[in-house]
């Protein structure tokens, strides 16, 4: 991957739940706007061996721009590399772990609107209220656009880290759980 290259990640499990095809479809409608990228899938059955998932890309044609990378042990690793994760689940989402592990190594997100996600996301992201393919190739333009002026992305980069640190870190997760144990048992 040339250091030009704008990279959309998205580790999530292929299931009906993640919505791939809708991902796919809307990297289909961003790729209009002519700037360098690649795509990184990851997570369980994301391989060349599943026909559904490359029958899309093919459908789309997005084979050049699609690395799939199946299940991985080393999630941070492969999170460092992205620009901007995305994650486009349509149901069954209550908390997103992925979410807060790609803001705690400052990778901004792109969430639909399930579960938790607005409250984690809040205002270091963006949140799809609806699924639609043009609007979520537009939020990925627009940060790719935020992305090339390099202060601003360091301040959104910087403001994930801290969201996840000030309210989803262990030693914040205990004191919360202190307090109500505290406030409910003693």
């Amino acid at each position: 991957i040339a250091d030009n290259t704008y990279v959309i990640g998205m580790v999530a499990n292929y299931r009906t739940q993640k919505n791939h095809n809708f991902f796919i479809r809307s990297i289909n409608k961003f790729k209009k706007n002519k700037v360098p990228f690649k795509v990184i899938l990851a997570g369980r059955n994301i391989n060349k061996n599943n026909k559904e998932l490359i029958g899309e890309i093919k459908k789309n044609n997005l084979e050049r721009e699609f690395i799939l990378l199946d299940n991985i042990n080393n999630v941070d690793f492969l999170l460092n590399v992205f620009d901007v994760f995305v994650l486009t689940s349509k149901f069954g989402e209550s908390f997103s772990n992925v979410l807060i592990e790609s803001m705690a190594t400052s990778v901004p997100c792109i969430s639909t609107n399930i579960g938790a996600s607005a409250f984690i996301v809040k205002n270091c992201g963006w949140i799809l209220n609806e699924f639609d393919h043009i609007e979520l190739a537009n939020l990925l333009f627009k940060v790719y656009n935020k992305k090339t002026n390099k202060e601003n992305w360091k301040e959104l980069k910087y403001s994930n880290r801290k969201r996840v640190e000030n309210h989803f870190s262990l030693p914040v997760m205990i004191e919360k759980y202190e307090k109500i144990w505290k406030t409910t048992y003693i």
